[in-house]
């Protein structure tokens, strides 16, 4: 049997830290609070790290030779590595600021941003389609818990069209929000990120246990379904 180093556990995991400390600063930045630069800039940074190096090592793993996986560089690698780049901004910014933030330059700083969040909205998008129409993401039946689903492919193919497509929304509306106006869209953006990053969050950490389980299923030959 062959086998693939794929990293989407931690990635995941990083990803949905991504989505929730972006939610969240966003939120303050709205409701005028205080923001600790430093500590902002010293989550970021490790979660673009791992998001960009894994995310490339994803990436330039071209093709995967393992049937089902032959579409992870598009769904995993390049979407980490475009956010991770991101956060890696970001902190090195908020870290360059951390005398003291002024809200009038960060709305300033975040326009031309927001081309970028925008661009990556309509490439979660089509992922998020993708994973739909193509019916992508099906769990192997080694797998606990997943593979329990695994034959009804669009359990999971659905459930990862909705997760893609949450980031993608809050994306697509990121280029309304500089300036600090539009509180409603402002929170729907909250919502929507906060709502994706923690069941990416949740849905990465479980998949330790079960990709673990897949393993010990696959190598030696143990029955785990749970």
């Amino acid at each position: 049997m062959d086998y693939i180093v794929l990293y989407n556990t931690l990635v995941g995991v990083a990803a949905g830290i991504g989505l929730i400390g972006v939610a969240k600063l966003l939120k303050k930045l709205y409701d005028k609070e205080a923001v600790s630069a430093e500590g902002w800039s010293l989550l970021f940074a490790p979660v673009g790290v791992i998001l960009t190096v894994l995310g490339l090592a994803i990436t330039i793993t071209w093709p995967y030779h393992v049937p089902g996986t032959f579409d992870a560089n598009i769904l995993f690698g390049e979407p980490a590595v475009a956010f991770g780049l991101l956060l890696l901004a970001a902190s090195f910014y908020l870290w360059h600021e951390r005398a003291g933030l002024n809200l009038a330059k960060v709305w300033r700083v975040l326009k031309p941003v927001s081309i970028y969040v925008f661009g990556l909205g309509l490439v979660m998008g089509a992922c998020a389609i993708s994973w739909l129409r193509y019916k992508l993401g099906a769990a192997p039946p080694t797998e606990p818990i997943s593979g329990r689903v695994g034959n009804h492919p669009l359990f999971e193919a659905s459930f990862l069209f909705v997760l893609y497509g949450l980031v993608s929304l809050g994306a697509l509306l990121f280029p309304m929000l500089p300036g600090g106006r539009r509180p409603r869209v402002a929170r729907l953006v909250y919502c929507v990120w906060m709502i994706a990053g923690v069941v990416f969050l949740l849905f990465s950490a479980m998949n330790y246990y079960t990709h673990i389980g897949d393993l010990q299923n696959s190598t030696l030959h143990t029955n785990y379904k749970w």
